[in-house]
């Protein structure tokens, strides 16, 4: 038997329920755990294609994580290599919030891991430990503002790493311009 590895998911977003989206790929229906923050943006996407990057944790059901950002799905990767945390621990833990879970993994603040539901504290001890200063990706302030000012995330995440140094009000501004020209070639 071959273990197959989903590692992003293109498809119509069905319905968004809870704390999950049920996406429509070529008519098989995944249902995919979504943090809270990004919950808002896919229920604005209904019935339009969207692509969520995924982990899936072989268990019996098998769950499927997803993300707009590629850097949430590692981090969430990264959370469950850590012995004793699952998909329920790592999936509480990333609602927190994935730049709260970002400092505080690496600033050795476990009492801001222990504030997820079901972490206790000699859990969110063990993953400071193991975690802090092994994550090699920095949540980009570029991507957040663009987000807040309406941009679909994975467009942002996808402009932000063409946006070379200077003040984040000099990068916002290079962002917009290449969103502006991308959007003009489409049309």
């Amino acid at each position: 038997m071959r273990l197959v590895v989903l590692k992003a998911l293109r498809g119509v977003v069905w319905k968004v329920e809870n704390n999950m989206v049920l996406l429509d790929v070529s008519g098989l229906i995944f249902e995919v755990f979504v943090i809270s923050e990004e919950l808002e943006q896919l229920k604005k996407k209904m019935e339009k294609e969207v692509l969520l990057w995924c982990s899936v944790a072989y268990q019996l059901p098998p769950k499927v994580f997803g993300s707009y950002r590629r850097e949430c799905v590692e981090l969430f990767e990264k959370l469950l290599s850590v012995s004793g945390v699952g998909f329920k621990a790592a999936y509480s833990i990333l609602n927190l919030g994935f730049s709260v879970v970002l400092e505080a993994l690496e600033r050795g603040e476990w009492s801001v891991i222990a504030q997820a539901k079901g972490v206790g504290k000699k859990t969110a001890q063990v993953l400071v430990a193991r975690l802090k200063g092994k994550l090699d990706f920095k949540v980009d302030e570029l991507v957040d503002v663009l987000v807040g000012m309406g941009v679909a995330a994975i467009e942002a995440w996808e402009v932000a790493k063409s946006v070379k140094g200077g003040s984040l009000e000099e990068r916002v501004k290079e962002a917009l311009r290449l969103l502006a020209e991308k959007r003009e070639l489409v049309k």
